[in-house]
């Protein structure tokens, strides 16, 4: 299932920039002996390191069911500040149903280490098992590149 969704998401987002880092992470429980498999992919509009990064997970919920959820982070530090509202309401035009969270993380009082805005949203994929289906899918996986492809771009 992984290396299908990753051919299908590497053709569309590579419309709307660049997959900087491909991640598969095995998780396995010590207590329940189970293993869990996990994709990462980093994508940005272009190599500039000031741009937002999107991190796109990949979670199989079964053999023909992904959960994918993406996070796209803009460095407060590095970029021009953002105001968080107008961040958020620039985004909800693009995809309605997307989070916004601030984090902050301080060396001392005065001292901030790091400052984030990140926006995130996930839905679910079905594996296609039909022409129908494939053609679904596609146009779902289509209209999620070309909405990240337009967020890391805020």
């Amino acid at each position: 299932m992984f290396e299908q969704l990753y051919e299908q998401l590497d053709a569309l987002l590579s419309q709307h920039g660049i997959m900087t880092n491909v991640l598969l992470k095995s998780e396995r429980s010590l207590l329940e002996e189970e293993e869990q498999l996990q994709m990462e992919l980093y994508f940005a509009a272009s190599d500039d390191e000031d741009l937002p990064l999107a991190t796109i997970h990949l979670f199989p919920i079964d053999e023909e069911t992904c959960e994918i959820e993406v996070e796209i982070s803009f460095d407060q530090q590095t970029r021009q500040l953002r105001e968080a509202a107008m961040l958020w309401q620039q985004a909800q035009s693009i995809v309605a149903e997307i989070s916004m969270t601030e984090k902050k993380r301080y060396l001392s009082a005065e001292q901030i280490a790091e400052h984030l805005l990140i926006l995130d949203y996930h839905f679910v994929v079905t594996m296609p098992q039909n022409e129908q289906d494939r053609s679904a899918f596609v146009d779902t996986l289509a209209r999620f590149a070309t909405d990240l492809g337009k967020l890391v771009r805020l």
